[in-house]
C-alpha cells in the first residue's frame, strides 16, 4: 500500500523524492492517525475517501477511453482478455482451483475486513455493508483497474507499475488532479491505518489479554 501510493504520487506529479521517503511520510502520518483516532476515525475517513475515489476512478475510466476515441485497435489480443494462457503467471484454471480458496479465506477471515463488519451496530447493518462492498468489488473495481491499464498500454507501451499514475495525470483536468491525489493519499492512509488498527486488535486479543489472564 505504501509503495503503490508513493509510486502513484511520484509518477503523477513527477516528484523527485525517493519512493522510500514518500512511503515513510505516509507511514508516519497513517500511524499517528490510527493511534490518535482509533477505529472510528479510520471508518469515517474510509467512507469519505472511498466515495471520492470511486467517483473519480470512474471518471478516469471514461476520460481514458475518450482519449483513444473508444478504439482498442492495435492492442494485442492477450491484453484484452481476462483469461490467461498456460504460460501466464496466473492461468485461468487457477481461478477455479487454488485462487477461489485463497480469496474465500482472505475475504472471510482477514482481520482488517471482518473487524469492520463486526463493529456494525446491528447484524443487519453489518450484512448490508458486506453486500454493498461485494457489489463494488465485483462490478465496479475491475473495470476501474483494467481499462486504464489497457489504454495506458496503447498510449505509452508497457511501462509497468507507473501506468496508472501517468494515465491519470494525462487525462484528468488539472483542477481535478489535486482532488484525485488527495483521494489516493486518503485511501493509502486509511488502508494502512486499518492494517495497523487490526494488528493492534489481534495483539491485544491474542497475546496481551492472555498474559493478563495468566
Amino acid at each position: 500500500m505504501l509503495y503503490g501510493g508513493s509510486l502513484f504520487m511520484k509518477t503523477m506529479f513527477n516528484v523527485e523524492l525517493p519512493i522510500m521517503v514518500l512511503a515513510a511520510g505516509f507511514a508516519l502520518v497513517g500511524a499517528a492517525y490510527a493511534v490518535l483516532g482509533g477505529l472510528r476515525a479510520v471508518a469515517i475517513s474510509d467512507t469519505y475517501s472511498g466515495v471520492l475515489l470511486l467517483g473519480l476512478g470512474l471518471l478516469v475510466v471514461y476520460l481514458a477511453l475518450d482519449s483513444i476515441s473508444f478504439d482498442f485497435t492495435g492492442i494485442p489480443a492477450e491484453r484484452l482478455t481476462l483469461i490467461g494462457g498456460s504460460d501466464s503467471p496466473i492461468p485461468w484454471t487457477t481461478l477455479f482451483t487454488g485462487m477461489i480458496f485463497i480469496q474465500t479465506y482472505y475475504w472471510s477471515t482477514n482481520q482488517t475486513i471482518t473487524q469492520r463488519a463486526m463493529a456494525s451496530p446491528t447484524l443487519e447493518e453489518g450484512q448490508k455493508g458486506v453486500y454493498v462492498a461485494a457489489i463494488i468489488r465485483l462490478m465496479i473495481v475491475p473495470p476501474m483497474i483494467v481499462i486504464p491499464g489497457i489504454v495506458s498500454y496503447k498510449l505509452y507501451g508497457d511501462i509497468g507499475d507507473a501506468a496508472y499514475g501517468r494515465i491519470v495525470g494525462d487525462v484528468l483536468p488539472f483542477w481535478l488532479s489535486g482532488a484525485f491525489a488527495a483521494a489516493i493519499a486518503a485511501a493509502v492512509l486509511t488502508s494502512f491505518n486499518s492494517v495497523l488498527n487490526s494488528s493492534t486488535a489481534l495483539y491485544v486479543c491474542v497475546r496481551y489479554s492472555r498474559k493478563i489472564h495468566w
